[in-house]
């Protein structure tokens, strides 16, 4: 309820099939985006600093996860750039280093 999503960046295209905006209006939810590409050096930086401050701690303290799809050791590597390349997942692609 009262949620946010956010897009940032459109590796998979820049359509959504399919979007359930009631789904979306029931929840109070706000959809926004923005793209990194745009933006200069010292804006990046900002957004850097921010990330360490604001969202860090948050994901260290538990209170919010990423979303994983699937996690690959760095030797299968491009069988995760492969899924990447299909769309067909959702959340991230981790790679591992052992």
């Amino acid at each position: 309820m009262d949620g946010r999503l956010v897009i940032i960046g459109f590796l998979g295209g820049a359509f959504a099939d399919q979007v359930d905006l009631q789904e979306l209006a029931l929840k109070r939810a706000v959809v926004t985006g923005s793209t990194m590409r745009a933006r200069t050096s010292v804006e990046k930086a900002e957004i850097a600093n921010d990330l360490l401050k604001n969202i860090w701690p948050i994901l260290n303290a538990g209170r919010c996860h990423p979303m994983i799809h699937s996690t690959f050791p760095l030797r299968e590597a491009a069988r995760a750039h492969a899924l990447m390349e299909s769309g067909k997942h959702v959340g991230k692609i981790v790679l591992t280093v052992n």
